[in-house]
């Protein structure tokens, strides 16, 4: 342990200024001690008898004569005199008579060293080895309290002196004792002899600790000298340099050698503290330096009563008397040791040392807050503070929040005192920040580190106070960080990885809120986090476009925190959005939305190459980001307009769309912004019916048109024309606005789709055939809304150009024969003359209808005999009759299976295959309403053959194969349903009863078997799904009436009948609801609540109350306004038919015409001239079973009006119901007519 000191209080210097040397007076000659021996002695009677009180002075004359003999005895050993032996003689014995008249005088040894000197220069060493020996022994007794015995050694061994039991470093104690005798100038040439001596011996060849010691030894001996022989400024920055010298030494180890430095540094100060001069000679700049040189050694031997001292020396060794630059160096020294002491107690911190934890802590605190001046100032001492104060930093981080790996637990009131002890070194950080003026990663980076820490530490998810507490330390982060000097030495880059590092610490703190359900608290730290790293990445951005930052060197081995973040950040801003939407806030979360969308990555997930080749249904489920995406513009668009309502400007991308990164150029903003205009359309369209939507539509149509330029994006301009027509067609516009739009728009998508050059658009000019017979199909449509008989034509027309287009869409398919065996390979067998043979299909490949209690095993045992039956010998075909159906058992060519035999070949690309093969139903619907049966064949063949190519699913031409596939499992139930209701119908109308009655029980168990989920779907898919399973219904309704019709049961029929046509009207009711709601008309206010409105009476009209059997919805134009609408159309007028048909068979012919009446209503708003054709003809065939001749012909006539210009069952029934008027009213030329 180090030895105590004493208290060393300043004090005012009062010796003169001492030389940096440690040289010493010239020893005094033995002549000159003779000369002055003659001049003061006094020579009297030696035969005299002494007198009382004489003795003493008879000695000290006897002594003075002794010393004058050996003066004069030194004087005459001159090389040039004889008799020198006989002198060396006399000399030898005066000076055995000095050492017995006075014993332990240094003077008669020195005079003894003087006449041996002039021995060995006159070399006569026999005479100086004589002298030796007798000098030996008092000279021994000189520093040695326990002289050995004398003994007779050899000549080598007086050339050494025998060192006492204590060790050399406590040699010097010894030697100060026995000098104290001696004048102090003597003493202080002694000391400095030794030093030389001493120092000099260090640098012999020696093992490094025996060099050490004899340094620190020489320094012990300089400590004993007087005041002015040696400057404390040398003697410190000595100790310095020989400990240096020791410690750099390769064969010392600095584990061992570290408590051994600190004693012997120990041992320095002790020594110090005994001179007389103690206060000024421990103050100064050297001093300062050697204690904090020794705290680094007293740190490593974890001495902390030594490192506690060393702190004292410093404090003391500060005066107001010294410079400016010394006392700032020494208080930085202080400050220095202080940290180093605060270092050792944390790390020797056990549970050992957790009761006075705190106490030890306290003591630092106004140290600590002493560091901010040095961190503001550079330089040796002052960086020294600062390694200091960072060491001490991270140990207190290392017990605030210790490592996950550590195994170390700490008590709560030791991480509370360190948590304390941390805000402090962070106060002082953040003063040098922003009032030092010292804006610099050393300092910036520390600060944020401990922030960090303290908000992750003093956050606890149970505990909600303490989310103010983390918020306060990242808001204290960010305010650094917030406003930068322009001096600053922080980059731009720099500056934006502080910002990025905040923002992720508030991110993960939001996260752990939001994941606990916490969301009115994750609000706030998740949009600090979301506004700072948008921040952070456009500093990013911005540092890289300019030109004078070198991005690579800073930004080495940190380009994938930026790409995390740029990835992160629009996940980050959809945390905050979900949060906002999650207590209500639609209007917060809607911006956050927005922000959210603006900052994805389009550069990474190359958007801009995907709009450019990929179709804008698929573009968004490429990758599951751009899922994401397309998920996020969707909810974006529907909450500003169908939860906000904002107006149309606000809703379109083009008003709050900006991308964060500045890397795209203008065309690539286009492009993404065009995609996401595109997207809002697409989402809106099942929303269409809201309040306001259409007009949402039209802006954002229009915005898109904007964008999408005709020079350089002529397919996708087009692309947007075609849902502006469709737009046009849904929308209440007059038939004169909607023929002028699809004139304008018809010929401005025709220029561009005939184009050469696609300029940016050369990947999807691929799709100008899909959206040529687009563009005809809603000519046809809107030429068909316009109402307009001049343009009747041009429905067909523009219907049969499509067709055209589609068919020249998909190459011709190779023939496959349907009967007979195919002829062999070598030619050995020939087929008959005109018989098609069809090469016989693999067991595998053969369709199989599977139906309920049969299994797959015994359906191939039956399928085996087929293919080896004897084949039927020719029977002539009996003569059929016109009406009657035709036999398909007839050699006929049909399209190859593609689903059931090989898979897709050659497949076909569409933009939106879905939606254009709906367009071609609707389209199909509304031809069959119109009556051109020819072209709506021609359509569906065309659109069965695309369909073929495209997604190889197979669809028959004969019902009993479609059935097959569809066992086979190659369509989805419901549409299996509908083929075996469908094909129940025939079968009943062909008179198959069982087997139509069967194939209606199959299409019930197929039906119960089809569950559909309507949970978590949209308003509009959940009423279309709703409408498709009442259409089914419909159609199961009118296959049990056809059953019923087979088998002689009218009754059975028309209930039937007259479910389907209930369910037809909810159908109708259920899909209304997808369209605008017209505002209804308020009561008038001076109407009286309590009038009771008079009763019908009893015996009323029958025809009011019956009208009521159609929905008052069925005849509103509008409801039919795509294929779902037609089909719910065509299959109400079919059932109204089939009723006035069944009535008029029953003979009812009241009711009848009652529904005949209801047909032509809904024809005539529907604008379905065959349809109303068909209601005429019916009703003048019931006018002539009535007798009604003239009205019924006048019928007759007037529905051959709407149906003159078309060939087909229609007009060939009017023909045959003028036969049978010409033939009653006995025109017998004209009925043969």
């Amino acid at each position: 342990m180090p030895p105590s000191t004493k208290s060393c209080k300043p004090a005012t210097r009062t010796t003169r200024a001492t030389s940096t040397d440690t040289r010493t007076t010239v020893d005094p000659s033995a002549d000159d001690l003779a000369d002055k021996l003659a001049t003061k002695l006094s020579i009297s009677d030696s035969k005299a008898k002494p007198r009382p009180g004489t003795l003493q002075t008879s000695q000290q004359e006897r002594k003075a004569a002794v010393m004058r003999a050996v003066n004069a005895a030194s004087k005459s050993l001159n090389p040039r005199r004889f008799g020198m032996e006989d002198t060396a003689t006399s000399a030898r014995k005066d000076l055995t008579t000095l050492r017995n008249l006075s014993p332990g005088q240094v003077d008669i040894e020195r005079a003894a060293s003087s006449i041996i000197a002039k021995l060995v220069t006159l070399e006569m060493y026999h005479a100086a080895l004589g002298l030796l020996q007798d000098m030996r022994q008092p000279l021994i007794a000189l520093y040695h309290p326990a002289p050995p015995p004398p003994s007779a050694p050899s000549p080598f061994d007086l050339l050494a002196l025998p060192l006492f039991d204590p060790p050399l470093s406590e040699l010097h104690i010894s030697l100060t004792a026995a000098m104290s005798t001696l004048p102090e100038k003597q003493c202080d040439q002694f000391f400095a002899r030794a030093y030389t001596i001493t120092s000099r011996l260090a640098l012999t060849p020696a093992p490094a600790s025996s060099a050490y010691s004899l340094r620190i030894y020489s320094l012990l001996c300089l400590a004993h000298t007087r005041p002015s022989v040696v400057s404390p400024n040398t003697f410190w920055e000595q100790a310095v340099k020989f400990t240096a010298m020791f410690t750099n030494t390769d064969s010392v180890s600095p584990e061992g050698t570290a408590q051994s430095v600190s004693d012997s540094c120990a041992r320095l100060v002790a020594a110090v503290e005994n001179r007389q001069d103690c206060a000024d000679f421990m103050a100064g700049v050297a001093f300062a330096r050697f204690c904090k040189y020794w705290s680094r050694f007293t740190k490593q031997a974890g001495d902390l009563r030594a490192l506690k001292q060393v702190g004292r020396l410093v404090q003391c060794g500060s005066h107001e008397s010294q410079a400016e630059e010394d006392r700032t160096v020494i208080e930085a020294s202080a400050l220095a040791m202080s940290l180093a002491r605060a270092l050792a107690v944390f790390e020797q911190l056990t549970a050992e040392h957790a009761p006075d934890f705190a106490s030890k802590i306290s003591e630092f605190t106004v140290d600590i807050k002493g560091c901010g001046p040095s961190l503001a100032q550079s330089g040796g001492d002052h960086d020294q503070v600062k390694r200091g104060l960072e060491r001490l930093r991270r140990a207190v981080v290392k017990v605030v929040e210790p490592f996950q790996e550590s195994k170390t637990s700490f008590a709560p009131e030791v991480k509370s005192s360190a948590r304390a002890l941390l805000e402090q070194i962070v106060d002082v950080h953040c003063e040098a920040i922003t009032r030092r003026d010292t804006f610099s990663s050393s300092t910036l980076t520390p600060a944020l580190e401990s922030l960090f820490t303290l908000a992750r530490t003093s956050f606890a998810l149970n505990n909600p106070d303490t989310y103010t507490v983390a918020h306060s330390h990242l808001a204290r982060a960010a305010a650094l960080l917030s406003d930068p000097p322009a001096s600053s030495s922080v980059s731009q880059l720099a500056l934006a990885s502080y910002i990025r590092c905040v923002a992720g610490v508030y991110h993960y703190l939001a996260g752990q809120l939001h994941q606990s359900g916490r969301y009115d608290h994750t609000v706030r730290l998740a949009d600090e986090g979301c506004r700072l790293g948008q921040r952070a990445l456009q500093m990013y951005h911005a540092a890289k476009n300019d030109a004078s930052t070198d991005v690579d060197s800073e930004s080495k081995g940190k380009e994938e925190a930026w790409k995390l973040l740029e990835e992160q950040l629009y996940r980050r801003w959809e945390l905050l959005a979900v949060c906002h939407a999650k207590p209500g806030d639609r209007k917060s979360a809607y911006k956050a939305f927005l922000n959210s969308a603006s900052a994805f990555p389009f550069t990474q997930h190359k958007l801009v190459e995907l709009a450019r080749t990929t179709p804008s249904t698929v573009l968004f489920e490429v990758s599951p980001a751009l899922k994401q995406l397309g998920a996020l513009v969707d909810r974006v668009t529907y909450i500003a307009s169908c939860e906000l309502f904002q107006g149309p400007e606000a809703v379109s991308a083009l008003f709050w769309f900006a991308i964060g990164s500045s890397t795209l150029s203008k065309d690539d903003v286009d492009c993404v912004l065009g995609a996401i205009l595109e997207r809002q359309i697409s989402s809106l369209e099942e929303s269409k019916w809201k309040q306001g939507v259409q007009s949402v539509l039209r802006r954002l149509i229009e915005d898109a048109l904007e964008v999408y330029t005709a020079e350089q994006r002529p397919v996708r301009r087009a692309r947007v024309l075609l849902k502006r027509l469709e737009l046009s067609y849904h929308s209440g516009l007059t038939s004169t606005e909607q023929n002028e739009d699809a004139t304008q728009y018809h010929e401005e998508a025709q220029s561009l789709l005939s184009r050469q050059d696609f300029a940016l658009d050369g990947a999807l000019a691929q799709y100008s055939s899909e959206f040529s017979a687009s563009l005809h199909l809603w000519l046809a449509v809107h030429a068909h809304r316009t109402r307009d008989p001049a343009l009747a034509p041009s429905v067909i027309s523009h219907t049969e150009e499509a067709c055209k287009i589609i068919r020249a869409l998909v190459p011709a398919p190779v023939p496959r024969y349907s009967v007979g065996s195919r002829p062999s390979l070598g030619g050995t067998s020939k087929a008959p003359k005109n018989k098609v043979v069809e090469p016989a299909p693999a067991e595998s490949q053969l369709p199989r209808r599977m139906t309920r209690g049969k299994t797959a095993a015994t359906m191939r045992t039956k399928a085996a005999p087929r293919a080896t039956k004897a084949k039927a010998p020719p029977v002539t075909p009996r003569r059929r009759r016109a009406l009657d159906p035709v036999s398909l058992n007839a050699a006929v060519v049909t399209p190859p299976k593609a689903a059931a035999t090989v898979g897709i070949q050659g497949k076909i690309e569409f933009d939106d295959f879905s939606k254009f093969i709906g367009l071609i139903r609707m389209v199909s619907h509304l031809m069959g309403l119109v009556g051109h049966i020819l072209v709506r064949v021609q359509l569906l063949n065309a659109a069965r053959r695309l369909s073929e190519r495209h997604t190889g699913v197979a669809s028959e031409v004969y019902v009993s194969l479609t059935i097959d596939t569809a066992h086979d499992g190659s369509l989805s139930p419901d549409v299996v349903v509908v083929l075996l209701l469908r094909y129940s119908e025939a079968l009943a109308a062909s008179g198959e009863v069982l087997k139509a009655s069967m194939t209606y029980c199959d299409a019930v168990a197929a039906a119960a078997d089809c569950i559909v989920e309507e949970k978590g779907l949209p308003t509009a898919q959940r009423v279309r799904v709703r409408a498709a399973l009442l259409e089914r219904a419909a159609q199961a309704a009118l296959s049990y009436a056809a059953v019923q019709d087979a088998r002689d049961d009218p009754t059975s029929s028309i209930e039937g009948l007259m479910q389907a046509l209930r369910l037809w009207n909810r159908a109708i009711d259920t899909l209304s609801r997808l369209q605008p709601s017209t505002p209804t008309s308020k009561q008038p206010a001076e109407d009286n609540p309590f009038e009771v409105t008079a009763k019908q009476p009893e015996d009323s009209s029958p025809s009011i109350q019956e009208t009521r059997i159609l929905s008052p919805r069925a005849s509103k134009a509008h409801v039919f306004v795509d294929s779902c609408g037609w089909r719910l159309a065509e299959g109400l007028l079919s059932t109204l038919l089939s009723l006035s048909q069944a009535y008029a068979a029953r003979g009812s012919a009241r009711e009848a015409e009652f529904f005949v009446q209801q047909i032509k209503d809904l024809a005539e708003s529907l604008h379905a001239p065959v349809m109303i054709s068909r209601a005429l003809a019916q009703h003048g065939e019931l006018q002539i079973q009535l007798g009604q001749l003239q009205e019924g012909h006048q019928s007759l006539m007037r529905a051959a009006e709407l149906v003159m210009h078309l060939k087909g069952p229609d007009a060939a029934e009017i023909r045959r119901l003028q036969g049978r008027y010409n033939q009653l009213s006995a025109d017998s030329k004209g009925a043969r007519q």
